[in-house]
């Protein structure tokens, strides 16, 4: 037989149900009326999550943070790397968890992109495209400190109505779920170019 062309696939953030899901009914309801990061410190995160705090402080959690300068509204709650359940512990208690793609995924999102929702968290994400309906997206921090302020404003109640369909939403993406697109995908190129290859009136059956 002949050899598939080789070409170059992109496969998807996404989350796992194993390390990532939980039930929002279940949670602890956002009863942190404050925002949160959990992530690893770079210089870019430094500055776009210290001009967000000049408004509204933010807790971190996350590797390196100890090399970031001091900044009033920037509460560095642990340095060390937060994954999983306990990730999602963290994440589901505050009103917003601050989500700063770096620069190669801003149009396709990162792996928080997923697991925020999929953990009963509200997601800010700053700076990068819109990938999901739900949750909160701005291109600049201090569009998305005023976009955090009317979130408080909205009721207890209507917010975890909002969280609950950001849940539902991404539900889909989880990493199972896109290796079986990707399979199902290759598997339908591989058919198509078959039949692409099988002269008229001739079969392969053996």
């Amino acid at each position: 037989g002949q050899w598939l062309r080789p070409r170059l696939v992109r496969y998807a953030f996404g989350y796992s149900p194993t390390a990532h899901w939980r039930n929002v009914d279940q949670r602890d309801a956002q009863s942190i009326d404050k925002f949160v990061f959990v992530g690893t410190w770079d210089p870019e995160r430094e500055r776009l999550i210290a001009e967000v705090g000049r408004t509204h402080e933010v807790a971190v959690y996350g590797p390196y943070w100890h090399r970031s300068g001091r900044h009033s509204g920037v509460h560095i709650v642990s340095s060390k790397g937060l994954f999983g359940q306990p990730q999602g512990a963290v994440i589901s208690r505050y009103a917003v968890a601050l989500n700063v793609p770096r620069a190669q995924n801003l149009r396709t999102g990162n792996m928080r992109t997923y697991e925020t929702p999929a953990q009963g968290g509200m997601q800010g994400n700053v700076c990068g495209e819109r990938i999901l309906r739900n949750g909160i997206w701005a291109t600049e921090p201090h569009d998305l400190a005023g976009h955090m302020e009317r979130w408080l404003d909205l009721p207890r109640a209507q917010r975890i109505d909002v969280v609950r369909a950001a849940h539902s939403e991404v539900e889909a993406f989880s990493y199972e779920n896109r290796l079986r697109d990707f399979l199902d995908g290759l598997f339908a190129d591989r058919n198509l170019k078959s039949s692409q290859d099988t002269p008229a009136g001739h079969s392969d059956e053996r």
